[in-house]
């Protein structure tokens, strides 16, 4: 393949050794010119580049990306979580008191932090108020700093708060996905009776719920311990595409590790002799928990 500059207009005299060039290529069984090695795109060919320096093609093979998210921290899950009905009440806890707290104050930024879906998995960096401070939006200077690797990570949605009224049993609430499967349309099990204490003005006080963002990960510190996640997000373009990109991640997570795998088992494999008897192989294939 040969790239040829646009800007580059022959002369009279260069099209016509153009033309004489082309009269010994019809000729059969005569070799082209060598290619002089300024036509070689540099596509084709990878730069050399010295290790300090910096290139475009760096970022868009780190696979990461950054979103400025609201925090709402976590809660420990007493069970298993394999679907969107069990956390709706953990999910309820966080952000009814991320509203109570936004009402308060609308100016408070102790909330706002960042999420980065990256090949080491997903970091959370977040600044909590001090508990002990008497100004409610004062922040840490240094941000605290969370990073689960993908086999960490079970459940994940894009999701918003949603809350109805019924005459005879009070007001239900659910946290409802924000692209909604078209061979499920039964969202009733999704939703659970409000409680007298729980019906307050972070329910009907502000004139829209912003979307959010929810996974269930296990305590790095605790294996054992399954943790909910939440994040409230500028968005619902913003939650759903965390969603998608977190999946893309995990998926390249995944071929990453088999190829690893592979060529740890294609260069570890011992030879077999000829005269070896046929037996019976066990191959052990190790998986993640996603």
């Amino acid at each position: 393949v040969i790239s040829v500059r646009v800007d580059a207009t022959p002369k009279p005299q260069q099209q016509q050794q153009q033309a004489n060039n082309n009269k010994v290529h019809i000729k059969q069984n005569v070799p082209l010119p060598p290619i002089p090695k300024q036509a070689i795109s540099p596509v084709l060919k990878k730069p050399t580049v010295s290790p300090s320096a910096s290139t475009p093609e760096q970022a868009p093979t780190t696979n990461t990306n950054l979103y400025k998210v609201d925090y709402l921290g976590s809660m420990a899950l007493a069970g298993r979580a394999t679907s969107l009905e069990s956390l709706q009440f953990p999910l309820k806890e966080l952000y009814s008191k991320y509203r109570q707290t936004i009402n308060a104050n609308s100016n408070n930024t102790s909330y706002r932090g960042s999420m980065e879906i990256s090949p080491a998995g997903l970091r959370i960096q977040y600044y909590s108020h001090t508990m002990s401070s008497p100004v409610v939006n004062q922040r840490r200077s240094i941000p605290q700093e969370i990073l689960n690797p993908f086999p960490t990570i079970a459940v994940w949605a894009a999701v918003k708060f949603v809350a109805r009224g019924e005459n005879s049993i009070g007001r239900k609430f659910a946290f409802m996905p924000l692209i909604c499967d078209p061979e499920n349309q039964d969202k009733q099990s999704l939703f659970h009776p409000l409680s007298a204490t729980d019906d307050d003005e972070w329910v009907t006080r502000p004139a829209f719920h912003p979307p959010l963002f929810t996974c269930v990960m296990r305590n790095t510190a605790a294996p054992k311990s399954l943790e909910c996640h939440a994040f409230v997000c500028d968005n619902p373009e913003d939650a759903i595409v965390i969603a998608a990109n977190l999946y893309q991640a995990l998926l390249r997570n995944m071929k990453n590790n088999e190829q690893q795998t592979a060529a740890i088992s294609t260069t570890t494999a011992p030879s077999v002799p000829t005269t070896a008897t046929t037996g019976k192989a066990t191959t052990s294939i190790s998986s993640s928990n996603i």
